[in-house]
C-alpha cells in the first residue's frame, strides 16, 4: 500500500516538474527573443 502511494506521488512530482521547466523554458526563450530584438534596433 505504502509502495502505490509512493509511486503516484513520484508520479505527480514529475508531471508538476515537467509542467513547471516547460514554463521556465518558454519564459527564457521569449525573454531571449526580446533581448535579440533591442539589440539589433
Amino acid at each position: 500500500m505504502d509502495f502505490f502511494i509512493f509511486i503516484i506521488l513520484n508520479f505527480f512530482h514529475i508531471l508538476i516538474n515537467s509542467a513547471v521547466t516547460r514554463q521556465a523554458r518558454k519564459s527564457i526563450i521569449t525573454i531571449s527573443l526580446h533581448g535579440i530584438r533591442i539589440n539589433t534596433d
